[in-house]
């Protein structure tokens, strides 16, 4: 949930978006429509061409069924992008982008040089479009988003949990209307039918088996084609990993702490480190303190700063919240935060920190700019896939309330800077296509190897999850960052981009099982 975030579209920020977090039922190892053993129907090409803007790739428009595990006649149609190796004899890697809803049929240009050229050589690289994404349909729900996303998400009172409610379902009925889809296909938007689009493609273009390398989201997808087609897997490579055992609330929680800790560590290293803190007058922790309690406690003590900001209003505990959020998705953020806190330490100035709210896409204010849409995931996509996937665990109404509040509770109730992405999965307590009860997933795969990369400072998705996964496969090994950022591979840490290249090439995982890297 992934994907989310600052670094705009540069794969490392896919994710950014505060609902770029997981949703799910009580268990996320249920998900999607799965018809068992049963052939889904094969694809056909309706259009190949070159790519737009990219050169040597060719696009291909490839007709599906909206459910291939039933003949009830509507088609949709997917966009692949293949890069064909300049060999002969030839394999086949498969990237799977984060959101879900990232055009990487858009941005694989900006992706490809930065893998090693021998994959170029031996390997095609083929890419898509998730179904109803961009090329694949160009669905979006911008003018819900637009409401939404300047919803304040606090829910520390009954009246502000009741208006957080509220507005979830304002969004989640306008947004499913919005992205233009009859009412009837909306149900197989889902990882499990985008599966067997990518199964349809291997089988029209004839390859053996994929080498996958997937992100965020894309490690999600992943896991379940492996669990669906491990024939077809020789290995997979899944950065910044989702564990689909961890259920939508857990996630949420999970998330909250997380971000706080990589708060708290971005404080510590500043202060053991002398050029960080001596651009502090106390220290950064007692400054991120007292700023939280002047605003807590509704103040104008920080002098008329607070009050001339740009962004629509006071600057609030909320909008350091957001801030904060943003700035932990990589080091630049981090280390942007350290130094505008360090001016209001020195002055009580809130003004670097308001500029970082403005360029907070959440940030109350700044409206859905469509001539950016291709910066940032939408959200429409994000949710349709995600309350379809996990669907609603068989729980009623009231039921799902009741774990919201639970979620509140946690959140609300700690010491927490960072609360906000908490909520993100709201809107599917009453998405429309949501199922009612958590459909099957296809059992976990433990043959397939598996190289996981994750980073311990990871904003997106919780280090603790590429863990869990670890220890539970035989097969797999663990590229570790220290420190590092959500989706590691390909920005130029040669600790991790060599041992990947590695694997994607060989199938040689690195010895020991857990490899560490710096960041």
């Amino acid at each position: 949930m992934t994907s989310i975030t600052s670094p705009a579209f540069s794969r490392l920020m896919l994710l950014w978006l505060l609902s770029m977090q997981a949703c799910g039922p009580t268990q996320r190892s249920q998900i999607g429509t799965l018809a068992g053993t049963q052939e889904f129907a094969s694809g056909r090409a309706l259009e190949e061409a070159k790519c737009d803007g990219v050169e040597d790739l060719r696009c291909f428009k490839f007709s599906r069924p909206i459910s291939g595990g039933d003949a009830i006649g509507r088609e949709l149609v997917v966009t692949f992008a293949v890069h064909e190796a300049t060999q002969a004899k030839r394999e086949a890697l498969l990237l799977i982008g984060g959101g879900p809803g990232e055009p990487v049929s858009e941005s694989v240009g900006e992706w490809l040089p930065s893998i090693d050229p021998r994959l170029l050589e031996s390997h095609d690289i083929v890419t898509f479009d998730l179904r109803g994404a961009f090329q694949s349909g160009d669905h979006g729900c911008p003018e819900a988003d637009d409401i939404w996303k300047q919803q304040t998400f606090t829910a520390k009172t009954p009246q502000q949990r009741l208006e957080l409610l509220r507005a979830a379902k304002t969004f989640a009925l306008a947004c499913a209307a919005e992205l233009d889809i009859d009412a009837a296909d909306l149900p197989y938007y889902n990882s499990v039918e985008a599966a067997h689009d990518i199964e349809a493609f291997r089988r029209f273009r004839d390859y053996e088996r994929w080498t996958i390398y997937a992100y965020s989201y894309g490690t999600q997808l992943a896991q379940i084609y492996a669990g669906l087609f491990p024939e077809r897997v020789k290995n997979m490579a899944l950065d910044g990993a989702v564990d689909l055992q961890v259920s939508a609330l857990d996630f949420d929680a999970q998330l909250v702490d997380a971000q706080n800790q990589i708060l708290n560590q971005t404080l510590d290293q500043c202060l053991s480190q002398a050029s960080c803190a001596s651009l502090f007058v106390t220290t950064p922790r007692q400054a991120l303190l007292r700023l939280k309690s002047t605003l807590d406690l509704g103040e104008s003590s920080a002098g008329s700063a607070l009050n001339s900001v740009a962004c629509g209003g006071n600057f609030t505990a909320y909008d350091l919240d957001l801030v904060a959020s943003q700035a932990m998705y990589d080091e630049q953020g981090r280390s942007d935060f350290l130094i505008a806190l360090s001016a209001f330490d020195h002055a009580g100035d809130i003004k670097p920190l308001n500029r970082l709210l403005c360029d907070t896409p959440d940030a109350h204010g700044t409206p859905y700019d469509s001539a950016k849409s291709l910066e940032r995931n939408d959200r429409g996509i994000y949710y349709l896939f995600i309350c379809n996937d996990y669907g609603q665990g068989g729980l009623s109404y009231s039921e799902r309330v009741n774990k919201f509040e639970a979620l509140a509770d946690h959140v609300e109730g700690g010491d927490y800077i960072i609360r906000s992405p908490g909520y993100s999965e709201l809107p599917c307590i009453v998405w429309p296509s949501a199922p009612a009860i958590a459909p099957k997933l296809p059992p976990a795969n433990n043959t397939v190897p598996t190289l996981l990369i994750a980073a311990t400072m990871d904003a997106a998705v919780p280090f603790t999850q590429s863990l869990a996964l670890l220890g539970r496969s035989a097969n797999a090994s663990l590229i570790m960052v220290e420190g590092g950022h959500h989706v590691m591979y390909g920005t130029h840490n040669d600790c991790v981009d060599d041992a990947v290249n590695v694997f994607l090439l060989s199938a040689e995982q690195p010895a020991p099982k857990i490899q560490r890297c710096p960041a």
